[in-house]
């Protein structure tokens, strides 16, 4: 009886914590694109390549995935640590995106 009750509350607690949850608001994309410029600017003070750096770009494209220079920045901090098999794909997506201006920084 007395594990029955804990697992009745371990689950009601579990329900309540769920239910709790505030959803966000949905963005649209222009302001999906300005908060996500300012979450890179934001860190534009951070040495570039550097973990913190990488953390606060990776935050930017989640935001917007098609902030193409905040990706070609994420693929420049790969190859400035000695990753050049991560910098690759990466680049390509920010030229995916913004061909016109990342084609000619590719080679």
């Amino acid at each position: 009886m007395v594990k029955l009750l804990k697992y009745c509350l371990s689950l009601y607690l579990v329900v309540l914590s769920l239910a709790c949850h505030e959803k966000e608001p949905e963005l649209d994309a222009s302001q999906r694109r300005a908060l996500a410029e300012e979450v890179f600017k934001n860190g534009s003070h951070l040495p570039q390549g550097s973990p913190k750096s990488m953390t606060r770009i990776e935050e930017a494209i989640k935001i917007d995935t098609t902030y193409a220079e905040a990706i070609r920045e994420l693929s420049v901090a790969y190859l400035k640590r000695g990753m050049p098999h991560k910098w690759r794909p990466i680049m390509d997506r920010a030229v995916y995106y913004d061909a016109k201006t990342w084609q000619p920084w590719r080679g």
